[in-house]
């Protein structure tokens, strides 16, 4: 199973990405000639820095073509934030909103954990202090300044720096300052006029004509109960947004155009996390390209493609999928009742085996488009619950233990006629329902793409209930 093609991801570094950092940030650094000291031009991270924060899941990379473009470094200096050391987008790359992805995913990772973020950056340089205010950091005084961060400054003025011109940031989670519950019928009108609001700002291919048509359906849809709407509030009750929730699925997301960029997304995203079973589900505009970006910056990973959204209309959708964030636990509470005792759901995985040379094949759209169709309206029917494509096994590597002893032996494994290419985990009330699920996605390639094959490996996954 392959992911559609796509120029920019944003992921977790791998070690095989470390030596691409430092031609990074001496790039990035020129563009802070004649206001960084020149010596602070070449330095670098240090590489067991790097190593650390890598083996530890604080360094994350922007990917062209699965090489690292762009990163962003954090350090935990203080127990209750984590800050951002140091992120760079090499100049190549440039104002393609690497950045701005960047920092939201570590926005959202610090969130996770319940912490803040802090930088420090050039208080007077439009792509610093700036930029990072319309993302939702604010200055932090001097007086407020932690002993932690006062040290960074004081560091940064032994490196030559003009302290007049640094200055400490900090941003806060919304969802520490605001609060999400479920809407309420006297909010409708309300969410109404926001919806419409947010789409003037943001869906730009949409016309007059468009907004005019779709605003009795959102009404309607917003009065269902088919989805479950969930509201963003402020301290003092301003609405900042909203989120329709149904099917381990964001079946709307939407934010006031005022408070854009300050992370109100993140946390109705990350409140959505929480409702989910399992992976998380949005089909995103394809036209829209800062919802794209937004949720690729958030680890959505493009899994298909519908030629019309869900009335039929000629806006494509992008199905975009998120497994479970590292570090996430669902509460026992919400344990998903098909897994639970007395039940007869099972889950199965489906492994994807085909020759690697696939991988450098042109996928034809017909079946980019019914491979939309497919997850769609699998995960609906609350059937599929993760899937992905995997990297090429040139990023691969093989733990084994043999005769009482470990060995690693690094990828690509040529030696290998066919190799993974991806996965699905699903629920199916019995063997034969899987066989059937199964079936249905190897003649959906075989019907759209007759050159390609493949073996799709069906294993129930240990602890379901007897059939």
């Amino acid at each position: 199973m392959k992911r559609l093609p796509h120029r920019y991801e944003i992921a977790l570094a791998r070690p095989g990405d470390l030596p691409h950092i430092a031609p990074i940030e001496l790039a990035a650094a020129r563009l802070l000639a004649g206001h960084a000291p020149e010596s602070a031009l070449k330095e670098v991270t240090p590489d067991d820095h790097l190593r650390a924060a890598q083996a530890d899941g604080r360094l994350w990379v922007a990917l062209s073509n699965d090489v690292p473009v762009g990163f962003a470094l954090v350090e935990l200096v203080e127990p209750d934030a984590a800050h951002l050391e140091e992120i760079d987008v090499h100049p190549d790359h440039g104002r393609q909103g690497l950045g701005t992805r960047l920092v939201r995913l570590v926005c959202e990772w610090a969130e996770a954990r319940g912490s803040a973020v802090t930088l420090t950056t050039f208080r007077d340089v439009p792509w610093n202090m700036p930029f990072y205010t319309r993302l939702g950091f604010e200055e932090i005084t001097p007086r407020a300044l932690t002993p932690a961060l006062r040290e960074v400054l004081e560091a940064e003025v032994r490196r030559g720096f003009d302290p007049g011109r640094r200055v400490a940031m900090r941003w806060r989670s919304p969802a520490g300052m605001s609060r999400v519950r479920r809407a309420k019928p006297a909010d409708h009108e309300a969410i109404v006029v926001l919806w419409e609001r947010s789409v003037r700002a943001t869906h730009h291919f949409l016309t007059e004509r468009d907004v005019e048509a779709l605003r009795p359906l959102v009404a309607d849809e917003l009065m269902s109960d088919r989805i479950d709407w969930w509201v963003l509030e402020s301290a003092t009750d301003l609405l900042l947004g909203f989120l329709g929730f149904a099917n381990d699925s964001i079946e709307g997301l939407f934010i006031d155009p005022n408070h854009r960029g300050q992370g109100a997304g993140s946390a109705l995203v990350a409140h959505a996390q929480r409702l989910a079973l399992s992976s998380l589900a949005v089909d995103v505009n394809e036209q829209n390209d800062d919802a794209v970006g937004f949720y690729a910056s958030l680890g959505f990973s493009v899994v298909g493609r519908s030629p019309t959204d869900g009335g039929g209309r000629p806006f494509p959708l992008l199905h975009m999928i998120r497994g479970v964030p590292r570090g996430w636990r669902r509460p026992v509470l919400f344990a998903p009742l098909h897994f639970r005792r007395g039940t007869s759901m099972a889950r199965y995985l489906m492994l994807i085996r085909h020759r690697e040379d696939f991988r450098n094949a042109q996928i034809p759209q017909a079946l980019l488009d019914e491979m939309g169709a497919f997850v769609n309206e699998k995960q609906k029917a609350g059937v599929l619950i993760d899937t992905a494509g995997l990297q090429p096994t040139s990023n691969a590597v093989t733990v084994r233990l043999s005769n009482g002893k470990v060995s690693l032996t690094d990828g690509p494994f040529s030696e290998a006629k066919e190799v993974i290419g991806g996965y699905a985990l699903i629920n199916a009330h019995s063997r034969a329902k899987a066989i059937e699920i199964a079936t249905e996605f190897v003649e959906l390639h075989r019907r759209t793409w007759p050159e390609f094959e493949c073996a799709c490996e069906l294993r129930r996954i240990e602890g379901g209930e007897s059939e």
